[in-house]
């Protein structure tokens, strides 16, 4: 470990999280949490606020409780919250001390999305509005399951909804990483890709769309992105540091 490293406490992952995985340089984890709070704070608030009111869903009440609720009361909670969704300053939350170097985990709330807020400062950053200094690599997160135990078959079939959003009949590749994880790659490729299903083609080199997924100690993650082999090239695998590299 390095000299630099001394993380107080840990904090554990919530399987029911979404969020973006960030890699920096070892020893630099303090400086990239505060260049993300900085500058991902900004994007999320921005993404936010393109969302339509009628898009906004406050978490719906069991239908016992609305039958029995008066309907202004209703009406006034859902207004609330919607408000409260607006004025939030937490759309993200900083998780930089994982256990592991290198690595940080952006939470995202609801309802933004992780790959929508990845892009985003990737195409900020190859605009030249911002410039990254520590952020390195980005690998959005839209769904966890657990999979460190005997069911964990069974759980991973809880991404398919997750992996269905590939655009049918497209041709696709799966970029995993795993870190501190019992399972490995020739574990986890062969099952994702029974939820892609067979109408996709696998494409290594030139695929259409790109699915993502993460293993986290016990937690295995997944995400699409609908950017093709060359569109990921121009974005340097969504590597924040190189991009800025390839402006200077």
């Amino acid at each position: 470990m390095g000299k630099h490293w001394k993380p107080s406490k840990v904090n554990i992952l919530d399987p029911t999280w979404k969020g973006i995985f960030v890699t920096c340089n070892r020893g630099r984890e303090a400086q990239c949490a505060r260049e993300i709070r900085e500058w991902f704070e900004q994007a999320a608030e921005t993404l936010y606020s393109e969302i339509p009111d009628a898009d906004l869903k406050p978490h719906s009440k069991p239908k016992e409780e609305v039958e029995t609720s008066v309907e202004d009361d209703i009406a006034s909670a859902i207004a609330n919250e919607v408000e409260q969704l607006k004025s939030s300053k937490k759309l993200i939350v900083v998780h930089d001390k994982l256990g592991v170097e290198c690595v940080l985990f952006v939470q995202t709330r609801y309802p933004l999305d992780p790959v929508k807020l990845a892009l985003y400062v990737t195409e900020e950053c190859m605009r030249k509005e911002r410039h990254a200094k520590y952020v390195q690599k980005l690998s959005p997160v839209q769904k966890f399951v657990k999979f460190d135990d005997d069911e964990s078959t069974g759980n991973m079939e809880k991404l398919a909804p997750t992996i269905s959003t590939l655009t049918p009949e497209c041709s696709f590749a799966i970029r995993p990483s795993l870190r501190l994880c019992k399972q490995t790659r020739d574990d986890v490729i062969p099952q994702i890709a029974k939820l892609v299903g067979p109408t996709h083609k696998v494409d290594l080199k030139n695929y259409d769309e790109l699915v993502v997924i993460e293993g986290f100690k016990s937690l295995l993650g997944a995400s699409v992105i609908n950017l093709n082999a060359e569109e990921m090239k121009k974005r340097c695998q969504l590597n924040l540091c190189q991009i800025a590299a390839l402006s200077i």
